[in-house]
């Protein structure tokens, strides 16, 4: 349900940048892209975005839904599988024709799944984890290129990091620093390092 909600609201955060764009008489582009992440798991992105001249060079803007899987622990207990959705802002620049760096920021919730949380109960009699809430930043770095007047292909690698409390059951969100609140919840934190290699196409409109 929650990732209905997540395509939803980025399918009209879309829908109203393409209105600014058509106004604003810039480019518009949308695209698809998947690739491998952290321990060889799918990754994938849907977005949209404005793309804006800059002298000699360019400058986007994007919006979009991102998903990738990962492993965690909690309590002692490793590899934990989880699925990952989000949403995501990112700008990139253009330095040369067709070479970019960026910056991505995404806040995303993840869903333990049902064998890690089976995998949990065998080594605990705690509530296994399920699902938990987090906020990512990358720096990225790719290659644009054109295949005609509306298609274009998209290499990027990304580096990021995943910042996220993990509990007993579920966890919306929890910014207190109190070690005795954390201790009570079981709340652990964490923060994993990301990566990922991605290959897309983009339709410019």
């Amino acid at each position: 349900m929650r990732g209905k909600l997540l395509i939803i609201l980025t399918g009209l955060t879309l829908l109203v940048t393409d209105v600014i764009a058509s106004d604003s008489g810039k480019f518009f582009a949308v695209g698809a892209t998947g690739g491998i992440s952290q321990k060889s798991y799918f990754s994938g992105d849907l977005y949209g975005g404005i793309i804006l001249p800059v002298g000699k060079t360019s400058f986007e803007a994007n919006v979009g839904y991102t998903t990738f899987a990962n492993e965690t622990s909690y309590q002692g207990v490793q590899e934990l599988k989880f699925n990952s959705h989000g949403i995501f802002l990112e700008g990139n620049y253009y330095m040369i024709k067709g070479l970019y760096c960026g910056l991505r920021l995404a806040l995303n919730f993840n869903n333990v799944t049902k064998d890690s949380q089976a995998k949990f109960k065998n080594y605990s009699d705690l509530d296994s984890p399920t699902t938990f809430f987090g906020k990512a930043v990358y720096g990225q770095i790719g290659y644009y290129q054109s295949l005609g007047e509306r298609f274009g292909l998209r290499i990027q690698g990304q580096l990021g990091f995943h910042d996220y409390k993990i509990s007993q059951g579920w966890i919306i969100s929890s910014d207190s620093s109190s070690s005795l609140r954390d201790e009570q919840y079981g709340i652990e934190r964490h923060g994993d390092f990301l990566h990922n290699i991605s290959i897309g196409l983009i339709l410019n409109l």
